[in-house]
């Protein structure tokens, strides 16, 4: 007995925990059991958010294929519910898988069509913008991405001192922009600053930002330092 709706939200939430722990194998069998509870007890809306969940987890392992799957149900659940709180996280996910394609272009409609939904301010704010300035990173496009810094720096430092979430996500961005602009140091500060947040905050990001702070150290002239990171 019990509520079937409680019971896959909770497996929800475990697998997006699991993921975000970097235990892909875990969070997959949790998204797994929600789905099949859902099978005896269809529901659009959900169906779509549990889709978005996959769609983030596959992406975190580059599985692309299976990502962009999941997108497509995403969307489609998102205009059956015509529900913002699909579509906005679907967009979201696809603009940066497009991104990682090297599908710039398409990228870019995704994330506008984000911007057009989402409330402003916010979390999901920091997330697309930061999307948008590894756009401009990969096309070249430094200027661009030097004001969208700054748009992004002054709406995160709102949220829980730019340490957020997608706060920190975002520093990975403006490390590797700080990297592109030969200001190494400042950009290798940076990171060392944001490692031990990310530690507690996601495993996948703190390894990311590992790499960076030893790229860093490399740029600066401390190699050896950097291969022991």
């Amino acid at each position: 007995s019990g509520d079937p709706f409680s019971f896959i939200v909770f497996h929800k939430v475990v697998a997006e925990i699991r993921a975000k722990q970097g235990l892909p194998a875990a969070a997959r069998q949790s998204l797994q059991a929600a789905r099949s509870l859902l099978n005896g007890w269809p529901n659009v809306w959900l169906q779509g958010r549990l889709a978005v969940t996959g769609m983030g987890i596959e992406m975190t392992q580059s599985d692309y294929g299976s990502a962009l799957s999941y997108a497509q149900e995403a969307m489609q659940c998102a205009e059956k519910s015509g529900s913002r709180d699909v579509s906005v996280p679907a967009l979201g996910n696809l603009a940066h898988l497009r991104l990682v394609q090297g599908q710039l272009s398409e990228a870019q409609d995704a994330i506008k069509k984000v911007q057009g939904l989402m409330r402003v301010g916010g979390h999901t704010e920091i997330g697309s913008r930061d999307t948008e300035m590894e756009i401009a990173l990969a096309a070249g496009d430094l200027e661009r991405a030097k004001i969208l810094a700054e748009e992004i720096s002054m709406i995160s430092a709102k949220r829980e001192g730019g340490r957020s979430y997608h706060g920190l996500w975002n520093t990975l961005t403006q490390v590797r922009l700080s990297f592109r602009l030969g200001q190494s140091q400042a950009g290798l500060e940076m990171a060392r600053e944001a490692l031990p947040y990310a530690e507690y905050t996601n495993r996948n990001l703190f390894e990311r930002m590992q790499l960076l702070v030893a790229e860093g150290l490399g740029r600066t002239g401390q190699p050896q330092r950097g291969a022991a990171v």
